[in-house]
C-alpha cells in the first residue's frame, strides 16, 4: 500500500491511498487493510482533511507512476509504502 498526503490549495489536506493486487488480495480473503496512522495524526492545528483519494495498480510501482502523472505527488512528497505482510510502513 502506497500513502501520502497532498496538500490543496485552500489548505485542507488529501489523503492518497494507492493499493495494490496484494492488498485486493488480502481484501478478498477478508482480512483488513491498515492505514498508518501518521498520515492521519500528523496533521497540525487547523488541518482539515478535504478527501480521499484510492488508486490501483497491479504493482507500488504503477501507483506512483500515476499519482506522479496526475501531478499528485512530486519529488518533494513524503509517500510511505507498507511492505506485504507487514502492518509497519517504510
Amino acid at each position: 500500500m502506497i500513502q501520502a498526503r497532498l496538500a490543496l490549495p485552500d489548505g485542507r489536506i488529501l489523503i492518497l491511498l494507492g493499493l495494490s493486487d496484494g492488498n485486493l488480495a488480502r481484501l478478498k480473503d477478508d482480512q483488513p487493510l491498515r492505514v498508518d496512522p501518521a498520515v492521519l495524526l500528523s496533521l497540525q492545528p487547523g488541518e482539515v482533511v478535504g478527501g480521499i483519494v484510492i488508486v490501483y495498480g497491479k504493482t507500488e510501482g504503477d501507483i506512483l507512476r500515476k499519482l506522479e502523472d496526475d501531478g499528485l505527488i512530486g519529488p518533494k512528497t513524503l509517500v510511505r509504502s507498507i511492505p506485504k505482510g507487514s502492518t509497519t510502513p517504510t
